[in-house]
């Protein structure tokens, strides 16, 4: 071993003296090298901007759909939390937002349904028009849980959540309310008199930064033929049964 680094050391030794007539040129070479490496660096003030405009682009994180409709989630936080503690004056709270066909106010008829025993929410977020944004739809489900039954359908009206149908059965004499939804973001909503049967249908359209009413007819419910008289395809009426549902409750009691 001793034999062996010995070799090495004097091997060094002798290149480092055949090396030592080039250190003076390698040494120039070097400098020039170096000047010429930090000038083709140097960045121009443009090109520091556009980079930095990319980093910022692609730093960007999309909101979640939870956080998209954060609103109405804290909106029935309010409510359910009223719920579990049985406060009722809670339905006689004037509504935060609604009005017009396009942004309704939640009907207090789906606030007392809460206050039912054993009522569970469930919720689904759908893209219901094909733009990559999800609507939102609450509903309720049997007993047994085969079947669902959506009551409220928001949407997003540039960035903010809106309730733009519900579906309520008021008490004996009250209102009724329903809405079904298409494919391609057709809504069809109708409100009636449980009375008299004479009530409203409007054919709304989700559109890619909102939603607007394309038509509006009087009708008789029973009787009068909605798809018919709007010109829809019952064939492409989505079937709230096959879509994905998760407890409204369970997310907020997490």
């Amino acid at each position: 071993m001793k034999k062996k680094i010995g070799f090495l050391l004097l091997t060094a030794a002798l290149l480092g003296a055949c090396q030592q007539g080039k250190t003076n040129q390698a040494a120039k070479n070097t400098d020039q090298t170096s000047t010429k490496t930090a000038t083709s660096t140097t960045t121009s003030p443009s090109s520091a901007a556009s980079s930095s405009e990319t980093s910022t682009s692609s730093s960007k994180v999309e909101k979640s759909d939870v956080e998209r409709y954060a609103s109405v989630f804290e909106e029935y936080r309010t409510l359910l939390q009223a719920v579990n503690t049985g406060d009722r004056s809670i339905l006689q709270t004037a509504p935060s937002q609604g009005g017009d066909a396009l942004h309704q106010a939640l009907d207090p008829t789906i606030k007392e349904m809460l206050f039912r025993p054993n009522t569970e929410i469930f919720y689904s977020f759908t893209d219901l028009n094909g733009d990559g944004k999800n609507e939102l739809l609450l509903a309720t489900k049997n007993q047994d849980r085969t079947n669902t039954y959506p009551f409220a359908l928001y949407y997003l009206d540039g960035e903010t959540p809106a309730l733009l149908a519900q579906s309520l059965v008021a008490p004996v004499g009250g209102g009724r309310a329903s809405f079904s939804c298409y494919q391609g973001g057709q809504v069809l909503a109708s409100d009636w008199s449980s009375g008299t049967g004479e009530g409203t249908s409007r054919l709304l359209q989700i559109t890619s930064d909102g939603a607007q009413k394309l038509s509006e007819q009087a009708v008789q419910i029973p009787g009068t033929d909605l798809d018919a008289t709007f010109g829809l395809d019952k064939d492409k009426m989505i079937d709230p049964n096959s879509l994905t549902w998760q407890s409204l409750q369970d997310y907020l009691n997490q």
